[in-house]
Parts: C-alpha cells; structure tokens; sequence
C-alpha cells in the first residue's frame, strides 16, 4: 500500500496517517478530497469540499462506531441466506422452422437475420 500512496496518490506521510496505523480513526482534509478529485478528474467549488469533508469524516465517524462492537465470539456469515441453484435437466426440443424465425427477425439476408451495429 505504501507503494501505491506514493506512486499513484501522492500522499505525505502525515499524523493522521500514523494515527490510523495505530488503530487511531484517521479524519479526511481537503487535500484528502482534491487528490481524489484529481485523480478521478473533478472539479469541486471550495464550499462543495468543505461538504465532501464533513460528509466523508461522518461516514469514517460511522465506520468507528462500527468498530467498537466485539465480534469475537460471532461466526463468519458470508450468506444468511442458504441459497441452491435449482438445476433442470437438458431436454432435446423441436426446434422453431428457418422460414418461421426469418419471418419475425426485422430484417434478413438469405439465411441470415440482419441487427444493427452495435460499434
């Protein structure tokens, strides 16, 4: 991770930073938010970061929250929900006859149903 703060976000090394490491909650600033800006290619006006501060600190705040409950004695639960995939067998079927399916296709050429180019 250390690489790619360095290579690709351009992050310095700050108290927040280390404090995170440290199990401390790490708050967002307004670099935080116009180097992902930058990065994802947005402009934002001053009073619209200062918004994203706030509101990204008050997720983080959640998150922490989160954080305080003990989870040690709760087993992993990937899905709550036991779901199976109800399998058919393969059955071989009439098929629909060529002429039949070339009279509903919107357009054809010879055996062949015409679509719209897609690139």
């Amino acid at each position: 991770m250390k690489f790619f703060e360095k290579k690709f976000l351009n992050t310095e090394r700050t108290e927040d930073t280390e404090d995170a490491e440290r199990g401390k909650s790490m708050a967002v600033s307004i670099k935080d938010v116009e180097n992902a800006a930058k990065l994802a290619r947005l402009s934002f006006s001053e009073d619209e970061k200062e918004a994203l501060v706030d509101d990204l600190n008050t997720i983080l705040g959640f998150v922490d929250k989160l954080n305080e409950l003990d989870t040690d004695d709760v087993d992993i639960v990937v899905n709550p929900y036991y779901i199976e995939n109800k399998f058919r067998e393969d059955e071989v079927e009439q098929s629909m006859e060529l002429r039949d399916v070339l009279r509903n296709a919107p357009d054809c050429v010879h055996e062949y149903i015409l679509v719209p180019k897609v690139i």
